[in-house]
This record gives C-alpha cells, sequence and structure tokens, in this order.
C-alpha cells in the first residue's frame, strides 16, 4: 500500500523543470510537426492538432492550471518553489535560493490554505497575476517548448534580483514593461548628481533602484519620469519595491500626488531626487550630492513601508532605466513641455523603432 502511494505521488524534485527538459520536449515537438503526426500508446492517439489544442487550452487557463497543481499531490509550498525554479530555469535567469525563497513566500502571502482543493487554488490563480505568469511561462515550455522569455533581459550586471523583476515588470504599463533601458549607472558614472540629473531628466518613464551601505535594494517607477525643476511628475501609475532582504510592491493611495521630484541650484526648496514625500519626509529621497538620502514610514503617496529601514541612508549604488520608448521631452524653465518640431519627432520616432525589446 504505502509503496503504491509511493509511485502515485511523484516527487517534489521532478516537478522540477530542468534545462535538459526543455530539450527533450522541443525535440519531441519538432519531430511531431515535421510529420510524425500520431503517437500510439496503449491504443491512445495524439494528433498534432489535439495536443495544441490541449496545450493552449491549458494556458492561460487558470481552470485546468488549479487541476494540473492539485493533481501534482504535493504541499501547496513545494509545488510553489518547484514551479519558481522552473520559471527560472526557462528564463535562464540566475536567482540565488534566498531570493526564490522570498518569491515564494511573496507568493504564499494570500495562497490558500491547507489542505488545498481545486476552488481555494483556483481563485488564488485568477487573483495572482505574477504566479500567473509563472505558471504560463513554465506551461508553455513544458507542453509546446517555446523558449520566448516573460522576462526582459537587463544585461550581467545590474543591481535587481530575477525574483523582483518578476513582480515589477507585472505592475509596469503592458505596452512597455518589456523596453529597458539604462539611463544611469554609479559603477560607470560614479555618483554624481549633475550627471544623474542630465541622464533622466525628461527622458520618460523611469525606474530607480537604490543599494544602501546598510544593504537594503529599493526604489520606485515614476510613470512620467523626473524633470527637473520644483514640480511632482506622475500619477497612480507610480509604485515602489523593495528587494532582496525583502520582496514588495507598494502602490500608490491616491491620497496625493507628491511623486516623482527632481530639482537643484533652489534656495528654498529640497533639492535632490525623490518618490513619494516633502520637504524631510520622504519614501526615498537622495539629496544633490548623491551620497546620502532620506527615508521614512507612514508617507502617505504610497501604502506603508520603511524601505531603507531607516531616517538617513547612505547611497552605495544607484541605477536608472528608462522605462518604454525614448520620448525625448523638453521643458521650459518654469517646467512647461516644449512642441517637438517635426525634424525632431521624426528623429525620435526613428530612434524608438531602433531599440532592442524582448518581445
Amino acid at each position: 500500500m504505502g509503496n503504491t502511494e509511493a509511485r502515485r505521488k511523484p516527487r517534489a524534485s521532478s516537478l522540477i523543470l530542468h534545462e535538459e527538459d526543455l530539450h527533450t520536449v522541443e525535440r519531441q515537438y519538432n519531430a511531431m510537426c515535421a510529420g510524425q503526426a500520431t503517437i500510439s500508446k496503449r491504443s491512445f492517439d495524439i494528433t498534432i492538432t489535439s495536443f495544441v489544442q490541449f496545450a493552449e487550452e491549458t494556458l492561460h487557463s487558470s481552470e485546468q492550471q488549479a487541476k494540473w497543481l492539485i493533481s501534482f499531490g504535493q504541499p501547496l509550498h513545494t509545488i510553489v518553489d518547484c514551479m519558481v525554479e522552473s520559471f527560472f530555469v526557462c528564463e535562464e535567469q540566475g536567482c540565488c535560493s534566498s531570493d526564490r525563497a522570498l518569491l515564494v513566500d511573496y507568493l504564499l502571502v494570500d495562497g490558500p490554505q491547507e489542505p488545498i482543493t481545486y476552488e481555494r487554488v483556483h481563485q488564488w490563480l485568477d487573483n495572482s497575476m505574477v504566479f500567473q505568469m509563472i505558471v504560463n511561462r513554465v506551461f508553455d515550455a513544458f507542453l509546446l517548448g517555446r523558449r520566448k522569455k516573460a522576462l526582459p533581459f537587463l544585461g550581467e550586471h545590474h543591481l535587481l534580483s530575477a525574483s523582483a523583476l518578476c513582480l515589477i515588470i507585472n505592475y509596469l504599463p503592458i505596452a512597455c514593461r518589456y523596453q529597458w533601458t539604462p539611463l544611469y549607472s554609479s559603477n560607470e558614472r560614479g555618483l554624481n548628481f549633475a550627471k544623474l540629473s542630465k541622464a533622466i531628466s525628461g527622458m520618460g518613464a523611469c525606474l530607480v533602484v537604490i543599494e544602501s551601505k546598510s544593504g537594503r535594494t529599493f526604489g520606485g517607477f515614476a510613470n512620467a519620469g523626473f524633470v527637473t525643476g520644483n514640480m511632482y511628475r506622475g500619477d497612480k501609475s507610480c509604485f515602489l519595491f523593495e528587494d532582496h532582504h525583502a520582496l514588495a510592491i507598494y502602490k500608490a493611495t491616491g491620497l496625493n500626488e507628491n511623486f516623482a521630484y527632481l530639482n537643484c541650484h533652489n534656495d528654498t526648496l529640497p533639492n535632490g531626487l525623490g518618490l513619494g514625500g516633502h520637504g524631510q519626509h520622504w519614501s526615498f529621497f537622495i539629496d544633490a550630492q548623491c551620497k546620502k538620502g532620506l527615508s521614512a514610514p507612514h508617507i502617505n503617496t504610497f501604502e506603508n513601508c520603511w524601505l531603507a529601514g531607516e531616517h538617513e541612508f547612505e547611497v552605495k549604488t544607484l541605477e536608472v532605466w528608462r522605462i518604454g520608448r525614448d520620448v525625448r521631452v523638453r521643458f521650459d524653465t518654469l517646467g512647461n513641455e516644449i512642441p517637438l518640431e517635426e525634424d525632431d519627432r521624426s528623429q525620435t520616432e526613428q530612434s524608438s523603432d531602433d531599440e532592442n525589446t524582448y518581445l
């Protein structure tokens, strides 16, 4: 009885998709498409058409996926952990065990309680866009051998973990979530506020990533970018995030519009870069020396968080990415947008068409 049950219940390690599995699935699917249209096993025929139909019905169907996940016969934590590990295999993204564990914990915060049932898992999948992305990617690779990536490739050296990237892209606007362009990196340009301002002002939507000397990694997305001047930009599409020591997204509350701020050479207003806050109270703020910053809890622009974990922090590394197309917006001294001339507009469109995307 015990041996029979053991055979029926797959081991946790067998749930993890490995690189060799991807090659096997790809070879089998290509062979089917090349003319081996029928596979016979115990008088059960699977045609290319029916297989693809089954795969497409399973992909992006939370009902079918919920049934599959329950059929694994493992605790939900084990299933999610194996799915996450398989996802990073598919993405060919390195992810350390601690960051992967943070992602699993994040996904399970609102997960169904044991014992899991179809109804609970189905409802959870419908409400978890991050896990839905992970499951779709793994099933896509397993069923059809597809290699299309779910995450953008950011290069070899950057601050964000692959786990944080999973969260962030799901909160970015759909139209631009795969268009990432590095605008500024302190590893290349040093911590220099003049260079930072010049690199990002008027360049469109930006994602700021900060590593403090205390070991915290955090930042935020400014949907309208930063423009030098005594004004805020952005709307409720802005958000904050944490990485490495914790994994979280903090959305805008709608209580005020103190979003993206960039200022310098001002005698009365703060000089520096910030997101969420004012005066001496910010979700995060980097001073005009680009060395130190401010951070506080209970800033009501966003959901409650304390990104740096200290009121004053020292900046170790700073990155800014443009998210979306190169807009090349120009502003006058009062912060008003200067309309592009026709020649400038055509150059901008050509530059945008030349950008690489990860779709």
